[in-house]
């Protein structure tokens, strides 16, 4: 701010008191002369800047009454009945793929949209590394099924020994009582039989030993049978084929999903709804659906009656906004001449990104649509476009 000096009037030496006195009441003067009107100018200013800063930029939207078409709408996803991902369970390179016409007349392997009946084989592994695996399988069956034989035999023959064995010992301690036989005979006559008894027992394991052996090879060569089968990728219903994640040559194991079906004779819509909703479903109650792919349809599931639906007044969603702090429930803020005012409302249910508004305004109100957190009651707003 620049400085204003004043410089009190000098006068000759011929000059009274009286013209000293009224120059001091002139200078007294101008200097409140001027401190009047800096206040005036700063005051302005304030003023000025007071008014730039409560005039707070909003835009609007005017208050719309909306009919509800079909009663209350939820958006749904349709899906198939019955889905499945298939996945070869052996590792191997694919030799075949199914085969379907294709509109140049050439034969051409399964893409996404192909129809397939149950049953088909829709792709197949190399059989010959599973070939193998099952012959050495059933060679192994076979060399196990005559141990198993050789077995047998032999624990018969040593249960016949034993037979023999035991009644000449029998025989041989009836004759030592009666004092009809050696001793040593006698001896010889308790070897074999504790000989015979101790061959039976060893046979009896061998056999066992010889059936668990059988018994793994069976098990073994049903394995390598269900692999052989397995190398073999079957359609388990008639079905759309949604996905083919495998070409000829490839090498595929279990981790990897080789076709993805889906069963499209019936479908099913799945669509998440609110609790005051869903207490009003049955079962087998009859719900409407509308596809977005049929003409002048929507993407929607509706439920309620379409005679019940009446006009209400609705916002943007973005124009309802929380109460000050310690209040409930909603509010908006209503634009009156160049004023904002909060507005308590009850609020319905939303459509898209509006929302209805049970009470609290009236259609043709201006509402504000953004920056509604930002203002407070009585704040001055310049609505923009």
């Amino acid at each position: 701010m620049s400085r204003i000096h004043f410089r009190e009037p000098r006068f000759g030496h011929g000059d009274t008191e009286t013209p000293r006195k009224d120059s001091f009441c002139v200078s007294v003067a101008l200097w409140l002369a001027w401190a009047l009107l800096l206040i005036s100018l700063a005051s302005c200013g304030h003023e000025t800047q007071k008014a730039e800063k409560t005039a707070i930029p909003v835009r609007v939207a005017a208050v719309e009454n909306f009919t509800p078409r079909t009663g209350e709408r939820y958006s749904a996803s349709v899906e198939p009945a019955r889905h499945v991902n298939l996945a070869f369970r052996v590792n191997g390179f694919v030799q075949y793929l199914h085969q379907i016409g294709a509109a140049d007349g050439h034969m051409r392997s399964l893409e996404p949209g192909d129809m397939v009946t149950a049953g088909t084989v829709l792709a197949r592994l190399r059989q010959e590394d599973y070939d193998i695996q099952l012959k050495q399988a059933q060679s192994q069956l076979d060399a196990d099924r005559e141990k198993e034989k050789a077995a047998r035999a032999q624990l018969v023959q040593a249960q016949a020994a034993s037979t023999r064995a035991e009644a000449d010992f029998a025989r041989a301690k009836a004759l030592i009582e009666s004092q009809s036989l050696t001793q040593p005979d006698f001896d010889a006559a308790k070897a074999q039989y504790d000989s015979t008894r101790a061959q039976v027992e060893a046979a009896r394991a061998q056999l066992e030993a010889a059936s668990a052996g059988l018994h793994a090879a069976d098990a073994a060569l049903a394995s390598a049978r269900l692999a052989l089968q397995d190398t073999s990728l079957t359609a388990p219903f008639s079905a759309a084929v949604v996905q083919r994640n495998i070409e000829l040559g490839a090498l595929v194991g279990p981790s990897l999903t080789a076709m993805s079906l889906a069963d499209l004779s019936s479908v099913k819509a799945s669509f998440g709804g609110p609790d005051v909703v869903a207490v009003h479903l049955k079962r087998g109650a009859a719900l409407s659906i509308f596809a977005e792919a049929l003409p002048e349809r929507e993407s929607t599931l509706s439920l309620g009656s379409p005679a019940k639906a009446e006009p209400v007044p609705f916002v943007p969603l973005s124009a309802v906004v929380r109460p000050p702090e310690g209040a409930t429930g909603f509010a908006v803020m209503v634009v009156e001449g160049n004023q904002a005012h909060r507005r308590a409302v009850a609020v319905g249910n939303t459509y898209g990104d509006r929302i209805a508004v049970v009470h609290g305004v009236k259609p043709g109100e201006r509402v504000v649509a953004s920056g509604a957190t930002f203002i407070a009651e009585g704040d001055n707003v310049e609505v923009i476009p």
